[in-house]
């Protein structure tokens, strides 16, 4: 094979090491795919970096593809690769080379090529790991490219993705098949034109105060606002409404924030495996972006959540329950209150693409129930083999 260095004057001369590394002992090919532009970028930056660093590299070899905030695809080097190891989080450098994806039909023949560059020169990747976090690739759209370009990819596929992103649409799944979820309106940005009047007299009325205002279609917390009084909801308004043209506004309950972790089990798709629980305990007013990601000190997260057993017993079977309603796939992080009033559960939301750092709750909760990081990469990476290969034997 010619020479990239050659041919390119040292610009691909990253294909080369790559290509080598993939060659070696047949492994398996894994596209990690993060970043993104979305607010929670920098969170997937430092998923995918957690990733890298535990995935069983005797079973695995590891493509980085990283999607900078213009959305353009790019192929991290060994260099940049190394360093990440290193280090907490990935970076995606400006003068990376672009890629893009091309499908070659059923054959499974899918490449991330150099626009320009011919077929024998192109990385091929056997599976992709998705680890875009909120919108453009926990939303349902990455999942459709792959889709398109027939390639297999760990993770729920276009609809259940879209419909556990839209907090709206997955409430009103819930309530449908009788899971508990607290009282909410749902407020279009059209609907401010009638006046913001209106639009307090009905939250005052219909939720009472707390409550909580949400953008229907974001992850970890951004925008997310606790109000107190009518006399916050401009403010909290103007914000939710910066990301998106629906926003969620909840009755705020008393409760206890508990966590599960579900996997697809694929010998008995009826029954997923659900983790042992996690509470998360905010030291700030609410488990905000901030506490999540910026304050070291931010919330506790306590793993197991001390429940009764039948807490326990109810708790998994939401968890259960919703995850296949969704029609998720290969995994997911249901997210409940347990009201300190009434005792009961009502769901909080469904992350179909859930935080990986090395302090989420998702890998945590699953490593308390007995599956370790590095088996836990290799568990969903054969699921979205096998279900792949299923599908195409339709």
């Amino acid at each position: 094979m010619e020479s990239r260095e050659n041919s390119n004057d040292g610009k691909f001369s990253c294909y080369d090491k790559v290509e080598m590394s993939l060659g070696r002992r047949n492994r398996k090919k894994i596209g990690i795919l993060f970043g993104g532009p979305s607010r929670e970028h920098e969170v997937s930056l430092v998923s995918a970096a957690s990733i890298l660093k535990h995935i069983d590299t005797e079973k695995f070899d590891v493509v980085l593809v990283g999607v900078d905030q213009s959305g353009t695809w790019r192929l991290v080097s060994n260099e940049q690769k190394k360093k990440a190891l290193e280090s907490e989080s990935i970076t995606i450098a400006k003068d990376s080379p672009e890629l893009q994806l091309v499908s070659k039909g059923s054959s499974q023949k899918n490449f991330l090529v150099s626009p320009g560059q011919s077929d024998e020169k192109s990385i091929k990747i056997d599976i992709f790991f998705p680890m875009i976090h909120g919108a453009f690739g926990e939303d349902g759209g990455l999942q459709g490219v792959l889709e398109w370009a027939n390639m297999p990819y760990v993770g729920s596929g276009v609809l259940s993705s879209a419909l556990a992103m839209d907090k709206e649409l997955t409430k009103k799944l819930a309530s449908s098949v009788e899971i508990p979820v607290v009282p909410y309106l749902t407020f279009y940005r059209h609907e401010s034109s009638k006046g913001v009047e209106t639009l307090r007299g009905r939250v005052s009325d219909e939720l009472g105060f707390p409550v909580f205002i949400k953008p229907a279609s974001l992850g970890s917390s951004v925008g997310v606002h606790k109000v107190n009084n009518a006399a916050g909801l401009d403010e909290a308004f103007e914000d939710a409404f910066r990301y998106d043209n629906k926003i969620i506004i909840e009755k705020a309950i008393m409760g206890r924030e508990i966590e599960f972790s579900v996997l697809e089990d694929l010998s008995n798709p009826s029954h997923p495996w659900v983790s042992q629980p996690g509470e998360i305990v905010s030291h700030h007013e609410f488990y905000s972006y901030e506490a999540k990601y910026i304050d070291e000190q931010g919330a506790d997260l306590i793993v197991p959540a001390r429940l009764t057993g039948e807490q326990m017993n109810e708790a998994q079977l939401i968890s259960k329950k919703i995850f296949i309603e969704l029609g998720c796939s290969g995994y997911a992080r249901v997210d409940l209150f347990l009201d300190q009033e009434d005792q009961k559960f009502y769901l909080n939301e469904v992350n179909t693409i859930p935080g990986f750092t090395k302090i989420s709750m998702f890998p945590k909760l699953c490593e308390a129930s007995g599956i370790n990081y590095k088996d836990l990469i290799t568990r969903l990476i054969e699921v979205a083999e096998k279900r792949f290969k299923e599908k195409k034997a339709l």
